[in-house]
């Protein structure tokens, strides 16, 4: 599960990806359109957080998370990705 759900093009903006059994010693990675990745962050075991980038398009658009540092995504998500504001759902 992703939350928000929304954020803005400029970047920025936090979203948190809540599953189960994340460990402490994985290496946080997602992957936005266009190949941009940054690096997220273990918050428990069930919730990581990734900064979205800058990005130049609008929409939902997926983005894939990787906890073993960008070697595999196994993980895939959306968020809605709005001009100046986020877009809420």
């Amino acid at each position: 599960m992703v939350s928000p759900r929304a954020a803005i093009m400029l970047g920025g903006n936090n979203i948190f990806v809540s599953g189960p059994c994340y460990q402490p010693s994985d290496v946080i990675v997602c992957e936005f359109p266009g190949g941009k990745r940054s690096n997220g962050n273990y918050i428990s075991n069930i919730r990581v957080s990734c900064t979205v980038p800058m990005v130049f398009v609008t929409g939902r658009l997926s983005f894939k998370m990787s906890v073993n540092g960008g070697t595999s995504f196994d993980f895939q998500g959306f968020v809605t990705i709005g001009k100046m504001r986020a877009i809420y759902i």
